[in-house]
Parts: structure tokens; sequence; C-alpha cells
């Protein structure tokens, strides 16, 4: 229970409540039957009677008879009201490019490579290694005590010695995670990519 309402009971006001909601329907009653014809004579003159008049201009407007068909004017109307629709439209839209969403962000450069990944939820996986000059998929090899990313068609290879292809890419999704923290760096990724497009 907060602490406004702490201590007072439901109905402690019932009394002073019924008594007030009495007067005041008494005093809308005492209005109404003193100024009541004026009311309403102010109300036919200013308010129902710009109305009906509006009702019976726009009413004989639509019933005038010409020597067109109804059907063919509604269909000439047709196209102009398409118009106005499409141009209020235009109008609304957004200009630029929608704000990048943190699911946009999906390839950077770590360690020299280009990554890719994917998101499960809020999850990154599926984070994959490719060559920055001809955007190949590359290949882990291993040697006795160091691991090598391989470029099937350019030749390149990249050392990574110490590590093996599981620890590489934990290194990679904690710096992916560390991006998708600080709001500007991957936002500048996006950005950019969006821009070379």
């Amino acid at each position: 229970m907060s602490s406004s309402t702490a201590g007072h009971s439901p109905g402690r006001h019932a009394v002073r409540n019924t008594v007030l909601a009495t007067l005041i329907s008494a005093f809308l009653l005492w209005l109404a039957s003193e100024f009541g014809p004026v009311m309403t004579e102010l109300l036919s003159e200013y308010v129902w009677a710009p109305i009906v008049t509006a009702a019976s201009v726009t009413w004989s407007a639509v019933t005038y008879s010409v020597g067109v068909p109804v059907w063919l004017l509604a269909l000439l109307a047709i196209f102009p009201a398409r118009a106005v629709v499409g141009v209020l439209q235009k109008r609304r839209a957004p200009a630029g490019p929608p704000e990048p969403r943190w699911q946009d962000y999906t390839v950077d450069y770590f360690h020299g490579l280009r990554w890719r990944w994917a998101y499960a939820g809020e999850r990154i996986f599926d984070v994959t290694p490719f060559c920055p000059r001809d955007d190949t998929l590359l290949v882990a090899e291993r040697d006795y005590y160091q691991m090598f990313l391989c470029c099937e068609t350019c030749g390149e290879r990249w050392d990574f010695r110490g590590d093996d292809a599981r620890s590489l890419r934990g290194k990679v999704e904690r710096q992916i995670d560390r991006k998708l923290r600080n709001e500007n760096e991957w936002r500048a990724v996006v950005a950019a990519q969006r821009s070379s497009t």
C-alpha cells in the first residue's frame, strides 16, 4: 500500500462525495430551468442551423441532375482522389534510410579479417571469417603449434599462433559483444556499410 493511501479507508469520504454530487446536480438542474429556453435558442441559431444548412447544400450538390451519369462522375473522381492520397503518403514517409537496428550489425573487421555472423534472439552465432581481399570463406589449417586461416582463392594465409578455431571465434564474439554494448561503435560500422553499398 502506498504512503499516500495508508490509513485511509475506501468509504471514509463517501458521505462528503454524495453530498457534493447532489449539490452539483441540483445546481445544474437550476441552470437548465432558468436558462434552458435561452440555451435552446442559441443552440438552434448558432449550432444546428449551420449544420442543417451544410447538410442541405451537400445533399443538393450530390443529387443535382446533370447530363452525365453519376456512376461516371464517381469513377472520374477516383483518379484525383488516388493522386491526393499518394501525395499525402509521400509527405508522411520519413526522409532518408531507416534507423539502424543492432540486428543490422552482422559484418565487421577483426584481426585483419572480415567476419560475418547471425543472431538467434540476442545470442551471436555462426561467427565466420572471410578473406578481406576477395571475400572468400577462409579454411582453417593446423600446423604443429599454430593455426592458419587460408584463402583458397588468393592463397593468402593468416597465422594465429597459440589459438585454435574455437578460441579465435570466442575472441571475435567478445569483440562483437563489446561493440554491441557501445551503441556508437556498431552504429558507425552499419552506417559505413550502408554508405558503401
